[in-house]
């Protein structure tokens, strides 16, 4: 359940951060809103413009979607158990078998047997 409300907050997150992007204005913004006239010292966010709000904005956005995937990540590769290849296959009725054994039992299969034509299917 924690996983799925942190996956979520990280979809939120990124979203949010996509849209703070594209209302940054492009560099040369700056040089348009000279000659236009337009006073930024009338708008909402302050004298400077949405440019320090959205600055701010998007580095902290940026920190909280860095943090929560580095916990996401840390959430799906915790193992709560501890498990072992060996443990498996001994649980599981298949014989380990040591190599010596794999060896000896394909050396002690006579080779010429399986190219006679009575073992060719279909003749």
């Amino acid at each position: 359940m924690l996983y799925g409300i942190l996956l979520g907050i990280d979809v939120l997150v990124a979203i949010a951060l996509v849209v703070l992007v594209l209302l940054h204005r492009g560099k040369g913004a700056e040089a348009g809103a000279v000659f236009s006239g337009g006073g930024s010292s009338e708008t909402v966010f302050g004298a400077y413009g949405p440019q320090s709000f959205l600055t701010r904005m998007v580095a902290i956005l940026s920190a909280v979607f860095l943090i929560n995937s580095l916990v996401l990540a840390y959430l799906a590769n915790r193992d709560f158990t501890t498990r072992s290849v060996l443990d498996e296959t001994a649980t599981s009725g298949v014989p380990a078998s040591t190599p010596s054994e794999v060896i000896d039992s394909m050396q002690g299969a006579d080779s010429s047997d399986a190219d006679t034509p009575a073992d060719i299917p279909g003749e």
